[in-house]
């Protein structure tokens, strides 16, 4: 087993940053990691903004909960009524695990794209669902992302390992 000063060792050798760091001491923190996060966020120089004539809604990790997925909706499309521009929905994945109903929301949401121009980002929880589909045995991992829960709104009974609970 590595002792912690050994993994602060064998860090120091691979990570540049940290040796830079002890041959600054008197600046501070913010400054040691300050040059590499702004080389990193300025990188882009095309705008970014939303064009004017234009509402964007992101909603992000629905996570299997149906009910505030719905509630959400219905919110955008009342506050989008009354806007005479372009409406973008993007949703920012996770759209499956751990709630009650990922089947609901995934119906939902291919419903939604049916009624409007959605856009659609896979979140980490539904690329290990979908790996899941590819290689079941990868359901150990993916149970302990929410994926039981997910089967479940299937109408799929996930298989008990000997350390489960029925």
């Amino acid at each position: 087993m590595r002792s912690t000063a050994d993994v602060r060792s064998s860090c120091k050798q691979r990570d540049p940053a940290l040796s830079r760091a002890k041959d600054q001491p008197n600046k501070p923190p913010s400054h040691r990691f300050g040059g590499r996060l702004r080389r990193f966020l300025s990188g882009r120089t095309e705008s970014r903004a939303i064009p004017d004539g234009m509402r964007v809604y992101a909603v992000g990790d629905v996570h299997g909960c149906l009910a505030q997925l719905s509630a959400l909706l219905a919110k955008i499309e009342a506050d989008a009524s009354g806007f005479a521009g372009e409406i973008q929905p993007i949703f920012l994945g996770d759209y499956v695990d751990r709630g009650p109903d990922s089947k609901g929301v995934i119906d939902r949401l291919l419903a939604a794209r049916e009624e409007r121009d959605c856009r659609f980002i896979r979140g980490n929880h539904d690329q290990f669902m979908l790996d899941f589909l590819e290689q079941p045995a990868l359901y150990r991992d993916w149970r302990d992302f929410g994926g039981r829960e997910t089967l479940l709104s299937y109408g799929v009974v996930p298989p008990l390992f000997d350390n489960d609970r029925a």
